[in-house]
């Protein structure tokens, strides 16, 4: 798409969809930058960098095989990025915490010393 783009091939019905994806894939890439410098499990962190680097590969290689192969991984990662946070919600279902991507948990009506809140 972003060789059609620059060839001036993109059809005007294509461009919102265009702009809407290159927005989509950066956002991915800051959002997978902050997360790598937050706390919680490592693979939680990396997911939404990958998710937005396969995205941009998908858009920049106009070959076949590799367009299609990009475009895979980066449904993969949406759905590994779910099933991880599935995962990690999962596991602290009485006491959450932070997870370090941006979602905050409730922390079953206890104080950081765990004392029951007024």
């Amino acid at each position: 798409m972003i060789a059609g783009a620059i060839a001036g091939s993109v059809s005007q019905d294509l461009w919102l969809y265009f702009i809407g994806m290159i927005l989509h894939t950066l956002g991915m890439i800051v959002f997978g930058i902050s997360a790598l410098r937050g706390s919680g499990r490592q693979s939680t962190r990396v997911l939404p960098l990958l998710i937005g680097v396969f995205a941009l590969l998908a858009f920049s290689i106009e070959a076949d095989p590799f367009h299609d192969i990009a475009f895979t991984l980066f449904g993969l990662g949406w759905v590994a990025l779910g099933l991880n946070m599935r995962r990690n919600s999962a596991r602290g279902s009485t006491a959450r915490r932070h997870d370090g991507v941006g979602v905050a948990h409730d922390d079953g009506g206890k104080d950081a010393q765990g004392s029951v809140k007024a």
